[in-house]
This record gives structure tokens, sequence and C-alpha cells, in this order.
């Protein structure tokens, strides 16, 4: 273990990448040194449905974090120079699981520096705020090519307003992948299982595969503003009864109601 730890150290970065990527792979690659939050299997999921989608078309990511599942998508984009298809990718920058490496600047930065030395940073456009219903539309000027190849949900378990601001872009051809889908790992688990579970029923998500605790499917049929209310009050309700409120600063503890 000592001698595998003194390696490590004095192996130049590109170096011990080269070393990890030619012994587990360049996903297993890309998760240690971008410090990535999902499975393996989810990122190597991520490139194969991508390679499977149509090509031309863009693709919005909710929630990039550090950019491991952007660049995991990057991999199965059309290879082609002007093969087209970008990924505008909406990411905070700041709060949540961002924290202990800074604020915004740092985070947007690490972004940033992580795309562009994976080579795919002219496949990405970072829209680097928080998502609301109010900048949804500028999130949708960035698209250029109609309809998106698909969608990535994996913020803070408002998927119901991830769809409602882009399930008009979506064909039924496109892929729609949700994060968080359990039903007790975590706050953001559970709100994302109870509102899922009613898109479900509703028929405008369509799962097919899990992969972890990501789903896999389509889109069905369009999201209504009556039931993006209704799985807002779903989302709403979760949160009250776990005591925690989502917002820019990520999950904190809800604040108590005054006395009296």
């Amino acid at each position: 273990m000592a001698i595998r730890s003194a390696i490590r150290r004095l192996l130049p970065t590109p170096l011990l990448r080269l070393v990890r990527r030619l012994r587990h792979g360049r996903h297993h690659e890309l998760k240690v040194f971008t410090a990535g939050l999902l499975p393996l299997p989810v990122y190597r999921e991520l490139t194969a449905v991508v390679a499977a989608a149509p090509r031309g078309r863009d693709i919005i990511e909710v929630g990039g974090a550090a950019g491991t599942a952007t660049i995991s998508m990057a991999w199965g984009l059309d290879p082609v120079p002007g093969g087209g298809g970008r990924i505008v990718v909406v990411e905070k920058c700041e709060g949540g699981t961002r924290t202990p490496y800074g604020g915004w600047e740092e985070n947007r930065a690490r972004f940033e520096r992580f795309v562009r030395d994976y080579g795919v940073a002219d496949r990405v456009i970072l829209y680097p705020h928080y998502l609301t219903l109010e900048n949804g539309a500028e999130v949708r000027s960035l698209v250029e090519r109609r309809p998106l190849a698909g969608l990535l949900c994996d913020a803070d378990g408002w998927v119901h307003r991830d769809l409602f601001l882009f399930g008009e872009l979506l064909a039924a051809d496109s892929f729609v992948v949700i994060d968080d889908y359990h039903p007790h790992f975590s706050p953001k688990h559970e709100v994302t299982f109870a509102v899922v579970n009613r898109l479900i029923e509703e028929g405008v998500f369509v799962p097919r595969k899990l992969v972890d605790e990501t789903s896999f499917g389509a889109i069905g049929r369009p999201m209504t503003r009556e039931l993006h209310d209704e799985c807002e009050g779903i989302a709403r309700n979760v949160c009250r009864r776990l005591g925690v409120v989502f917002d820019i600063r990520g999950m904190s503890p809800a604040e108590p109601p005054p006395a009296g």
C-alpha cells in the first residue's frame, strides 16, 4: 500500500491518468479525477444512451456538478467535426456538494477545467445559474438543434420543473434520465421518488431501465401546468415532512415556524 501511494505521488498527473485509464477504463479514470458522485455503471450507461440517440441534436443537463456526467455524455456524441449536438448544462456552481470546492467562481472554474481537460469543451454550453421557472426561457434559447436528443435531470429533485420547462423540446425518440430515484436514501431521493412516481402514473415519464438509482426512459405525454403545480405540492409536502428545504444553497434544515 505504501509503495502504491508513493507511486501515485511521484507520477505526473497525465501519466497517472493514463495508467488508471488502461487499468480500469476511461469512465473509472474520469470518475476518480473529477470526483464523480454517480456510480460507475451510470456513467457508462450515459455514454451508451447518447451514442444510441438521434445524431445532430442538443442535450439539456440539469445539475452538472463537476461535469462527470457531462463528459460521459459528450463521449457518446457524434465524433465527426461539425457533426452537431451540444450539451447545454444548467449548473448553479454553489451550495450542497459543491461547498467543499469553494463558491460560485471556484466551482464554475472547476467545471470548465474538467470539460476542457477531457477535450469536450467545444460541445458544452454552461448556464451557471440555479434553474427556476423564470429563467428557463434563457436555457431554452441556448438550444440550437431541436428536438432534443435527451434530457438529464440530476439537480434538486424538482423533476416536474425540468420536464415542464423542457418537455416540449423532447420527441418520442428522445431519452430522459432521472437520477436519485429511490424511496429513502436521502431527502432528495424521497422528493424525486414521490414526484417521478406521479409523473409515471400520468404517463409523462416512461421508465425503461434502472441503473442503481438512476432511471433511464422517455417522455410520454406533455407536462401540463396543472400537473406541475400538483407535483410542486407533492415535493413541498415531502420536504415539510422531512424538515428540509432545497434552494440555491442545496439542502438545508427548514426554519421552525414562529412561536405562538
